[in-house]
Parts: structure tokens; C-alpha cells; sequence
């Protein structure tokens, strides 16, 4: 770090931190007057995604106290591991948005940038000593305000801070333009499908309706468990953060497991094999991909099911884009059996799925759509892969103060 910057607790740079509004879900509907940040509405890339937001109703004193404003810092003080710890920059000029108590409300003192502090905590500076500050719990973790204000952020002069948040965020906007870029090829596959198919919900074509088990070469297979100790080494296996969208995202970077040669043609998965969460929030229940290009032996976890479908009654990836759909999800949720922390389904639950099943030679036209549409893609997210490395490479020496 720079030698003429100086290091500063974070309590020592706000003039305010505030919890927000508890509300309920049934004290929440699209029908009342204000938008409400919760907790994943806070990406992973420091960046608010409002369209996650619900609306709820509130005193005049509630909006006078909670209202946001354009600049103000929220912080996930509570959320899975992974995410607590996670903030962004309020940065909306319209409506009145609101704020849950899961999320902290930063405003700074006038030597502070918010964009500046935003960046610095997704720096390896802030985010290890955050770490060490996690309070975890069976089902949650929480950064609590008396630990969080003793972090320490480096702090060079305000004119400083600015000018490196605008480099940040010139890297940043490349980086997120190429995301945009992925999410508008999975529209357009998900454009196509309907334009092929029709809605699944309202089958406007009229295709028949089979279960899920007419179409199966064999029963589904749940996957194997193993303990952590035995990971690291061996045979790669798919697990359910390994799906990306309907297909696997990269086979090369699969974690690996020791098993013995019995356990692993039991649980070797097969090209065209299709993949489906059977544990999961209710949100991912049901998640879905099928198994292309492997390139040795691949296990899959145990909170998972493989199934093998008849290709000349069904193509894998047809099936696939129709599973994540809402006429699926539908099914999902009223087989689904809910506990505290998470949901599931069955493999009778799953062969019992009604789908649409048009001809197969239109399925199969679907597929060749579908792997020219990924091809473009997959250069996207190589693309992507690049800016990302580039802009967490300016990151770290920003706050070394080497930019």
C-alpha cells in the first residue's frame, strides 16, 4: 500500500449505518406502494439487481427513515456464507425505495467516496479481514455492525478515491456489458424455443402430453455421496454448482473425488445423460443440464438424479429447455417437500412430470439452434473470463496503491 495513505476503521468513515424495514412475505405484494431491497437484490460483482425487488406498504415515518438515496451504501449483513458480507451503491433516481433488515445503510462522511468504499470491499484487503468476521450458524451467517466498523480500509485523499473508483469503473462497465451479451443469448434461446414450440403452459400447437417416465430409457439414478475428506483427488464430479443454464460449465475445472473402480462405472455419467437437482432451495429445485463433451470418467453428487431419455422419442436438449420451464416448475412446487432450510423431489416425482412432446425431427432442429447460439456464447463468456481477470488484477493494485 501506498505510504502517504493512511488505514482508517470502517466506524470512523460513516456518519450513519442503519438496519432496515422488517417485513414479512404475506406483509409484501406487487399491489403495494413501495419497491423493497432484500438480500439478493446485492450481487456478487457489487452491483444492485432491482428488478428482484418486491413492493410493500409503509408509515410516513418508515419512508422518512428508510427511503433510499442515489449514492447510499448497502452492506448484506445476513445471508448464506458466501454472500453476507456483499455490497453495492443505491444508484436509482426513481420511485422510493426501501431497504430490508437483512441489509445495512451506509452513508459516509464528506472525505469518503461510496463508490470508492464499494470497490475496496471486494478487494482481498477488506474481503479477508470480513472472513475472519462472519458470526455462522446452522442456516445463516451475519457481519455484525460492532465488528464491521473495526475494518480497516485503506484511505488516500477524496480527489484519490475518485479517480480510482472512475478506473474501476470504466473496467467494470466492460466487464458487465459482456454479461449483458450472455444474458441476451440465453433470451434468444429461450425466444427460439418459444417460437418452435409455442408456451408449454398454454401448448397453443396442441402437442400431446406424456409423463417423463415414458420417455426414459430406465429408471433416474440419485448420485453418490461422499465425505469432504475424500475430496480433491480422483474422478471428476459434477455438482449442482457446476450447471450453468442447461448445460455444465466447464468439465476441466470439475473437483475431484476418490472412488474406487466399482463406484465409479456405477455413477459414470454418459454424453447426453440429463441432470436434475433433486435437493435445492425451492428457487433451484429442479435445475437441470445435460452431460456433453466429457473427456474421462465423470461421477455426479448425490443431491442430483441422472436420467437417460429415449432419442427416438426425445431429444435431451429439448427436454432440458422445457424442465426450467414454468409449466415444470409449476409441477415442482406442488410435489416439492419443503423443510427449514431447503426443498426436494423424488424420482417418482420426476418420472410423473406431464411435458409437451412435439416431433422429434422439430426437437432436433432445436438442437442445432441451440449449439450455434452456445458457440457464440462460449466465446462471451471467454470474453467475459478476460475482463473479469482484468479488472480483479486493477482491483488488487488499486488498493495497494499501485493504479
Amino acid at each position: 500500500m501506498d505510504k502517504t495513505w493512511k488505514t482508517k476503521p470502517f466506524g470512523e468513515l460513516t456518519s450513519e449505518r442503519l438496519i432496515g424495514l422488517v417485513r414479512g412475505s404475506k406483509e409484501q405484494s406487487i399491489n403495494f406502494q413501495y419497491s423493497y431491497i432484500k438480500m439478493d437484490s446485492i450481487y456478487r460483482n457489487g452491483r444492485l439487481d432491482l428488478s428482484l425487488a418486491t413492493r410493500v406498504n409503509a408509515t410516513s415515518d418508515e419512508v422518512d427513515r428508510y427511503k433510499l438515496k442515489y449514492g447510499d451504501f448497502l452492506f448484506n449483513t445476513r445471508n448464506s456464507h458466501e454472500l453476507v458480507g456483499k455490497s453495492a451503491i443505491f444508484e436509482e433516481l426513481d420511485g422510493i425505495y426501501l431497504f430490508n433488515n437483512n441489509i445495512m445503510r451506509v452513508r459516509f462522511h464528506e472525505f469518503v467516496h461510496p463508490q470508492y468504499i464499494n470497490f475496496a470491499f471486494q478487494s482481498n484487503i477488506v474481503k479477508s479481514q470480513l472472513e475472519k468476521l462472519k458470526n455462522k450458524t446452522t442456516s445463516v451467517c451475519a457481519i455484525y455492525d460492532s465488528k464491521l466498523i473495526s475494518v480497516k480500509i485503506p484511505l488516500p485523499s477524496i480527489e484519490e478515491q475518485k479517480r480510482i473508483a472512475e478506473i474501476l469503473d470504466k473496467a467494470d462497465a466492460v466487464r458487465r456489458k459482456r454479461q449483458e451479451a450472455i444474458r441476451l443469448t440465453e433470451e434468444l434461446l429461450r425466444s427460439t424455443f418459444l417460437e418452435m414450440f409455442g408456451d408449454p403452459v398454454t401448448n397453443p400447437k396442441g402437442w400431446p402430453t406424456v409423463s417423463f417416465k415414458k420417455l426414459m430409457m430406465d429408471s433416474p439414478q440419485n448420485g453418490i455421496y461422499k465425505p469432504a475428506k475424500d475430496y480433491g483427488s480422483g474422478v471428476p464430479i459434477v455438482r449442482i454448482d457446476s450447471f450453468d443454464k442447461t448445460s455444465i460449465k466447464d468439465i476441466r475445472n470439475l473437483k475431484r473425488v476418490s472412488l474406487n473402480l466399482e463406484l465409479t462405472q456405477k455413477y459414470q455419467l454418459k454424453a447426453r445423460d440429463i441432470l436434475v437437482n433433486r435437493v435445492n432451495s425451492i428457487s433451484h429445485l429442479g435445475k437441470s443440464a445435460v452431460v456433453l463433451n466429457l473427456n474421462e470418467p465423470t461421477v455426479y453428487e448425490s443431491n442430483m438424479m441422472r436420467i437417460s431419455v429415449d432419442e427416438q422419442l426425445a431429444n435431451p436438449i429439448f427436454l432440458v429447455f422445457q424442465l426450467q420451464d414454468p409449466w415444470i416448475k409449476g409441477q415442482i412446487k406442488k410435489k416439492s417437500r419443503d423443510a427449514v432450510n431447503q426443498s426436494s423431489i423424488n424420482q417418482q416425482d420426476v418420472s410423473s412430470f406431464m411435458l409437451r412432446l412435439p416431433p422429434i425431427d422439430l426437437q432436433i432442429k432445436f438442437e442445432t439452434a441451440y449449439h450455434k447460439i452456445y458457440k457464440f456464447k462460449s466465446r462471451l463468456i471467454s470474453e467475459k473470463s478476460f475482463h473479469e481477470n482484468l479488472f480483479n488484477s486493477l482491483l488488487q493494485r488499486a488498493f495497494r496503491g499501485e493504479l
